[in-house]
Formats: C-alpha cells, sequence, structure tokens
C-alpha cells in the first residue's frame, strides 16, 4: 500500500492508543511534563570543566603570562547585570622547548582571565629565577629528571 491508496485514521484511534500508551507507564496526558531543573553555572565553573585534570590546580608566574591577563581583564567591560565580560584582547605566544610549562602557564591563566561579577584579582608576580637555574638552551629538562 502506499500513502495514497490506505485508509486515513482516525485522529481519535490514535490518540485513545497514545493515552493508553502513557496510562500504561503511570504518566497522567493531563499534566505539563517538568523537566530537569538548571542551575546557573558560572564561566568559571564552565572553564573549570574542559580543563584537563592535571592543569586543573595550575598557576601563571611568569611575569609576561601574568602581563597578558592583567591586561586582557582590564578590557573587560560590564555586560548584562553588571557581569564582567571580556570581548577582546592581545595574543599570547608562549614559546619554548619542552618540558619548560608552557602548557601549564596556559591553563594557569585561563582561570584569571575569566570574568566574574568583580575585578579578577592579578596576583603578585613571582621573582625571576637566575639565568643558571633555567633549562640550559638544547638540553631537555622532562629527561635529565629536573622539574622547571
Amino acid at each position: 500500500m502506499t500513502a495514497a491508496t490506505r485508509e486515513p485514521q482516525r485522529a481519535g484511534t490514535l490518540t485513545a492508543r497514545l493515552q493508553a500508551i502513557l496510562a500504561a507507564k503511570g504518566i497522567d496526558p493531563d499534566t505539563a511534563p517538568v523537566g530537569p531543573t538548571v542551575e546557573p553555572v558560572t564561566a568559571l565553573e564552565l572553564a573549570d570543566r574542559r580543563i584537563p585534570p592535571r592543569y586543573r590546580e595550575a598557576l601563571a608566574t611568569q611575569p609576561e603570562v601574568l602581563g597578558w591577563v592583567e591586561t586582557v581583564t582590564c578590557a573587560g567591560r560590564s555586560g548584562p547585570a553588571g557581569t564582567r565580560g571580556i570581548s577582546y584582547g592581545p595574543s599570547l605566544l608562549i614559546a619554548g622547548p619542552t618540558g619548560i610549562g608552557k602548557t601549564h602557564q596556559a591553563y594557569g591563566a585561563v582561570p584569571m582571565t575569566v570574568p566574574n561579577p568583580v575585578p579578577v584579582p592579578v596576583p603578585k608576580r613571582a621573582p625571576v629565577p637566575p639565568d643558571d637555574a633555567l633549562p640550559q638552551e638544547g638540553t631537555d629538562s622532562c629527561r635529565s629528571g629536573t622539574v622547571p
């Protein structure tokens, strides 16, 4: 049978079948369905969900990264309901050899840039280690067993 040749079904028959299915499942068709309650989620919570567990406790400490965070958060503007928002900002390039903490610095900066109802606090800059404490060019700190 094709759609053009079959007998039309009555809406009353379909409604009766649907009500029988709902009744079998203990659902009253006259009550409005109640969806799950959605609690508001802050931008910081959303960002935290996307950060890998290894970097959730990361903290940006490099002066260049902290300066970038300060620049980006200062560029934030008040949005709806007075919440701060960041619509644009300069890019940040973190370059260097393997194992010096580039990813750690980047993930440490994320929570500091997320809009909050109050201005984002920027921690005091950490002192820069002496040159002899930094990995030397041509060495891989991951393989040498030292932690940057």
